[in-house]
């Protein structure tokens, strides 16, 4: 029973030896960056409400076909499929802290500051500092290409709304313009009999009659119909002037409307942004070469209105660095509380145990074997 005892406890030393080499010595590592991503809370939240789940994240791995189940897309399909993991490892990140307001006073500019996203702040855990890199960047890369999803789909959907009834607009302003015109056009032709009936109308000149007031208040001015004729066509100049520019307006809001109902039919579900934005922009070059850009300056401008926010997301979501530090991921060293307390529960059953089996195998070792008594 002795020798039982001793072997007992020799494979219990053991055992809490290599649960602190494997805890400690080759412990947890934990990855952590801030990726870039600027924002408002309401971006962060559409940007949650499409990415985090199990759902969105399979159909993205699916259309990137990213190849096999790995470790890390394993991981993160964990952590996406429970809500307190997901926020524990994924947070929004402020351009200024709660600790920076205390050291500032607290005025307007500050408070609109603290609805505006630097960046999202990222934490994964795992047993290899190499695993945890890499489900760090899987995950960031997932964020980001969301997100450009969510800044293009919104992107869509605004200015559809805006060109939507812009054209409507102007198009009844047009109508309202033809109208005015004609009547203006009526107008000189009408004084140009009278003052053809009347020729001694002209003699009058620049002089004007100031008849006295009706019982209303009201002062009707007489000008001749030579001078009439004059302030008639050039409120005639005038109107073709506008309406020349709201002719130009309405040719581009056109060329915009076309764009957008068109690309609207690109959004659909929350999908691959990289995907997205390469087809608005060849849904942009087609539409240019339909709407003959290289012969229209009209045309050629509302394509580059049309061209710079897609050039602007191109830059901020995929040419710029990933992290706010570059490509650099910090990775530590670290032990969770609860393989802490696991650990510590060990040791300490293991120093009890020590403590009852240490006397008798001291005793033991003492005892000679061929004599059967102590030394």
């Amino acid at each position: 029973m002795r020798r039982v005892a001793f072997v007992v406890t020799g494979a219990v030393v053991g055992a809490v030896g290599l649960l602190a080499y494997f805890l400690l010595v080759h412990g947890n590592y934990e990855a952590s960056a801030v990726m870039k991503y600027e924002t408002s809370v309401a971006g962060y939240r559409r940007l949650a409400n499409i990415a985090f789940s199990q759902e969105g994240f399979n159909a993205w791995i699916a259309m990137r076909k990213l190849g096999g189940d790995t470790a890390a897309v394993a991981e993160l399909r964990r952590i996406l499929g429970d809500s307190a993991l997901t926020q524990h490892s994924i947070a929004p990140f402020f351009r200024v802290t709660k600790r920076d307001l205390r050291d500032m006073p607290p005025v307007k500019e500050e408070e609109q500051l603290m609805t505006q996203l630097l960046g999202v702040e990222l934490k994964f855990n795992a047993m290899v500092a190499s695993d945890a890199s890499e489900i760090l960047k899987l995950g960031a890369t997932y964020l980001r290409d969301l997100a450009l999803w969510d800044q293009a789909s919104e992107l869509v959907r605004s200015n559809l709304r805006t060109y939507a009834t812009e054209v409507p607009r102007l198009e009844s302003e047009l109508l309202g313009g033809a109208f005015d015109a004609e009547q203006l056009r009526t107008r000189v032709t009408q004084l140009k009999k009278i003052s053809a009936e009347y020729p001694e109308s002209a003699r009058l000149g620049d002089r004007q009659l100031l008849p006295v007031g009706d019982q209303l208040g009201r002062t009707n001015f007489f000008l001749s119909p030579l001078a009439q004729i004059v302030g008639a066509e050039s409120e005639l100049v005038d109107l073709r002037i506008k309406m020349e520019s709201q002719q130009r307006e309405l040719q581009q809001a056109r060329v915009a409307a076309a764009f957008y109902q068109r690309a609207i039919e690109l959004v659909g579900e929350p999908s691959s942004g990289l995907q997205l934005l390469t087809a608005l922009e060849s849904l942009r070059d087609k539409v240019a070469n339909e709407f003959n850009a290289s012969g229209s300056e009209s045309t050629r401008q509302i394509i580059s209105q049309i061209s710079s926010p897609l050039s602007e997301l191109r830059v901020v979501m995929l040419n710029q660095p990933l992290f706010l530090t570059g490509d650099q991921v910090g990775v530590a060293r670290i032990i969770s509380p609860f393989k802490a307390a696991l650990l510590g529960a060990a040791i300490g059953a293991s120093l009890v145990l020590l403590g009852f089996v240490a006397p008798r195998l001291f005793a033991w070792l003492r005892v000679d074997p061929a004599r059967g008594n102590a030394n």
